[in-house]
């Protein structure tokens, strides 16, 4: 049985990011480097764009937020062309 109505609802749906961003120690406790290692990409991301428009706006974002590059509906891919024979 889990303690609180948290670790509860944590326990029904799993939520991976929440290793990884540090809400959920368990990983990050026993792997620190990971951390290190998350930090460490996110500053190069940061830092790989070439100008300050292509950063997403300042504000207080959470892991629950969505990636707001993606659309909720991606647009299919395109069909091959049919490829005649001689």
């Amino acid at each position: 049985m889990v303690g609180t109505p948290e670790e509860a609802a944590a326990a029904r749906t799993p939520q991976p990011w929440r290793y990884l961003t540090g809400e959920s120690p368990e990983l990050s406790d026993d792997y620190p480097e990971l951390s290190a290692l998350r930090d460490i990409v996110f500053t190069l991301k940061m830092l790989l764009a070439p100008h300050a428009d292509d950063l997403p706006p300042p504000k207080a974002y959470h892991v629950s937020d969505p990636n707001p590059n993606r659309s909720p509906n991606p647009s299919p891919s395109p069909s091959p062309s049919p490829t005649r024979k001689a």
